[in-house]
């Protein structure tokens, strides 16, 4: 029996049917989430300063760095040399590299992982068109299907639950216990998706990604994972 991931697939899924190769699935039969936040770098480093002024100035220092942040912007430039002086300063290094986080990026997989899924063994039960699951780790899920949408609840391992989840053809929204929105997950074509995800400092993160990248291999797995049929009791 295949298990119903938690990214359940778009219109026409069942609960425990095979994924659709244009729809993958994310939460559920996958946790982790690679959400590559938006956000501008770091400022360059500062001009460097001038040389001095003698036969044979002194080489000016070259800027600072930019500061650690999502594709930093450059350097400055180097400040002039002084006159006789060997020439132009080095200019300051560029900030760093943007932070690629996993498939689906920090905000959402750091929402998911309060009730992981991903990489763990399953047992599930199929009643009518609900679906219930029982990961090794004691996280449950369950599923109901109806002609529009797919509903879940996912309980961590003491039994409180930590999300809830509505699949329909605009794609998949996953929420606090309360119902407030975290992350909305769009699908595209071939495979792929993007992920707008509200963390908890109020800022809003966009990740586009494809689930046929690398950084999603766990989640594509996972969306293609069979549970074994047996007693799980929600």
């Amino acid at each position: 029996m295949r298990g119903l991931s938690s990214l359940a697939l778009l219109a026409g899924v069942l609960a425990g049917c095979h994924s659709d190769a244009a729809k993958t699935p994310v939460d559920g039969a996958a946790d982790a989430p690679e959400d590559t936040a938006t956000g501008l770098g770091g400022a360059g480093g500062g001009q460097g300063a001038g040389g001095g002024h003698s036969s044979g100035g002194s080489q000016s220092s070259g800027g600072n760095p930019g500061t650690t942040a999502t594709g930093g912007v450059g350097g400055g430039a180097g400040g002039q040399g002084g006159t006789g002086g060997p020439g132009p300063g080095a200019g300051g290094a560029a900030g760093a590299g943007p932070s690629t986080g996993g498939c689906l990026g920090p905000c959402l997989e750091a929402f998911l992982a309060t009730c992981p899924e991903i990489g763990q063994t399953c047992v599930s039960v199929v009643v009518g068109q609900q679906t219930t699951t029982c990961y090794s780790n004691g996280v449950k899920d369950q599923s109901s299907t109806t002609a529009s949408a797919v509903t879940a609840v996912v309980k961590d391992a003491k039994g409180n639950v930590c999300r809830t989840r509505t699949v329909n053809t605009s794609g998949e929204d996953l929420q606090t216990p309360d119902g407030t929105l975290v992350a909305h997950v769009a699908y595209g074509s071939n495979q792929a998706f993007t992920v707008t995800c509200h963390a908890a400092d109020g800022t809003t993160q966009v990740t586009m990604g494809n689930f046929q990248s690398p950084e999603c291999a766990a989640v594509l797995q996972q969306s293609q994972q069979v549970c074994t049929s047996g007693d799980c009791a929600w």
